[in-house]
């Protein structure tokens, strides 16, 4: 028996600690094959930067702020002109567009959709001020030329942030005021509907993830402006609105 496990091994009996390390020679030499054939594998895992054309779209919600009006008429009633805010409730958007990814930069075109409805309008007037409730659908449609800055990684998560201008135009349904006085309602009609042709701009900055080779999903939060308007004698201040989405951009 000694005389076969010395042909076996190479090593006598006596010398246990060379057979240790002539077996831990050949696991480290087997181990470091099984992770050489491994290595492929894990490098097919880290995806590529896309280039290419894509399709886009995004669904989410929009907060209006604010909107600062000033009637440069003297008030009949006040003996001043008059002063206000236009408050907006949260509403809907969306966008719809074609882009095309060089590798770390996007450029697309697309078209956005914003909706919402007036809440309530504040004024002032020399001394006298007072809110009143109003009724009104708002909307603006957009066309907007972009440009995105992706941070590009060895993960399939993708920060990136961009900025557009365009074209927007605003519509306005006529708007309908109440007030309530000695528990009397009275309520009118105080402007006909409106559109507005206006410069528009907007920021992204959001994450994206890349679910396939061909279809990626993101989130983004979004900031969405336009330039201020005159109708009549009113002067208003420009929209800028606050919002989010969620939607998938598909590379053809």
């Amino acid at each position: 028996m000694q005389q076969e496990f010395s042909e076996l091994t190479g090593y006598k009996r006596n010398s246990p600690n060379k057979l240790i390390v002539k077996i831990l020679n050949r696991l480290v030499l087997a181990s470091a094959i099984a992770l050489g054939a491994a290595t492929p594998s894990l490098a097919e895992e880290t995806p590529s930067p896309k280039k290419g054309f894509y399709a886009t779209l995004g669904l989410g919600a929009v907060k209006t702020s604010d909107v600062g009006v000033t009637d440069s008429d003297v008030d009949a009633a006040f003996g001043a002109a008059v002063k206000g805010e236009i408050k907006v409730d949260t509403g809907f958007s969306g966008d719809l567009g074609v882009g095309y990814d060089f590798g770390k930069f996007r450029t697309e075109l697309t078209y956005v959709r914003t909706t919402g409805s007036l809440d309530s309008v504040k004024g002032t007037s020399g001394a006298n001020s007072g809110t009143i409730s109003a009724t009104s659908d708002v909307s603006t449609d957009s066309l907007f030329v972009s440009g995105y800055f992706d941070f590009a990684n060895k993960s399939k998560w993708t920060p990136y942030v961009g900025a557009g201008i365009g074209y927007t135009k605003l519509k306005a349904d006529p708007v309908v005021a109440s007030l309530n006085i000695g528990g009397t309602t009275y309520s009118g009609t105080v402007t006909e509907k409106g559109n507005e042709d206006l410069f528009g701009y907007q920021a992204k900055i959001g994450v994206s993830y890349a679910a396939t080779p061909a279809l990626s999903v993101y989130a983004e939060g979004t900031y969405q402006g336009t330039e201020g308007f005159t109708a009549g004698t009113t002067k208003y201040e420009g929209l800028d609105s606050f919002g989010g989405k969620i939607g998938v951009r598909y590379y053809f």
